[in-house]
Formats: C-alpha cells, sequence, structure tokens
C-alpha cells in the first residue's frame, strides 16, 4: 500500500510538472504566429501577383485583338460622306391620334398599392485593377484647365493634336 501511494504521488508530480516540460513561452507563441502569417502574406501575394500578371497579359491580347478588328473595319469600311439636312423633317413626328389607355377601377377586394424594388448585393470578386497597357514612348502635351477654382491636368498624346479634323480618314482613326 505504501509503494502504491509513492507511485500514485510521483505520477501526480510527473503529470502537474510535465506541462513546464512541454509549454512554450509567449514569445515563442509570438514568434510561430508572426512566421505562420509572413508564410501566409507571401504565398497569397505571389499568387496574386501571379494572377494579376496573367490577367493584365489576357486583356493585353483581348485588347490587341479588337483594336486590330477595328482598324481593319475602318480600313475596309471607312468612308468620307456628303451631310445633307434636305430629308430631314421640320416638325417632329407624331401620332394621328393620340391614343387612349383604359382605365382600371378598383373593386373592394383589391388592393392598391406599388411593389419596391428588391435591391440584393453582395460582394464580388475583387480583381486588380486593369487597364490598357500603354506605351510611354510618344510625346505628351498637358492641357492645364481650371474650372470652378480646380486646377485640371488633362495629358494628350501629341499626334493628337496633328490629326486632321476636316478630313478624317481610316488611317487617321486607327492609328492614333
Amino acid at each position: 500500500m505504501n509503494h502504491f501511494r509513492i507511485l500514485s504521488i510521483s505520477l501526480l508530480i510527473l503529470v502537474f510538472s510535465s506541462h513546464c516540460i512541454f509549454s512554450q513561452t509567449f514569445e515563442d507563441f509570438k514568434k510561430q504566429v508572426s512566421d505562420k502569417h509572413n508564410t501566409f502574406d507571401k504565398e497569397t501575394s505571389e499568387k496574386f501577383e501571379t494572377f494579376k500578371r496573367e490577367t493584365q497579359q489576357r486583356f493585353d491580347n483581348f485588347v490587341a485583338e479588337i483594336d486590330k478588328e477595328f482598324s481593319d473595319y475602318l480600313v475596309e469600311n471607312f468612308g468620307v460622306y456628303e451631310i445633307s439636312h434636305d430629308n430631314l423633317k421640320k416638325e417632329a413626328l407624331k401620332p394621328e391620334t393620340i391614343p387612349i389607355a383604359e382605365e382600371i377601377e378598383l373593386s373592394s377586394d383589391m388592393l392598391d398599392y406599388v411593389v419596391n424594388e428588391v435591391v440584393v448585393t453582395y460582394q464580388g470578386p475583387v480583381f486588380p485593377g486593369i487597364k490598357k497597357t500603354e506605351s510611354s514612348d510618344f510625346e505628351i502635351n498637358r492641357i492645364d484647365v481650371h474650372f470652378l477654382g480646380w486646377p485640371l491636368y488633362f495629358d494628350l498624346d501629341k499626334a493628337f493634336f496633328n490629326m486632321d479634323p476636316i478630313s478624317p480618314s481610316a488611317e487617321n482613326i486607327s492609328s492614333f
């Protein structure tokens, strides 16, 4: 019985003191959490940057394709037309007889109410701000405008000022 008591006391001492052996300090815990966060942040930012590059590349390919289609369309279908106002009617078109809408009488079992539009909102996917990649090898003219006391600045391609607005051509529009 005495051996059993000694054994049980030593077992209790071992159990209650084992937390000191297997525990970690708060500093170790903070370091562990910080390491996990940094690893997660690095992996996520790398994945996002890869996604952003791929999406930008797909968008640039799409823009180049539709720009080429537009340029081809202008080359094939562009023409200069004389504008004539002879065929326009002077007064606005009106119906010969004014239409009459039927009146609906409300009976006592009908309710007169307006159904409000149901607004459903949700968080959509978050995409990076993807814009058309512009080459920076062209000269820029800056126009400064003061609108209601606020300065506004517009950077425009110098080729914009060389376009001939009097005789437009497909080359002018598609090459700009």
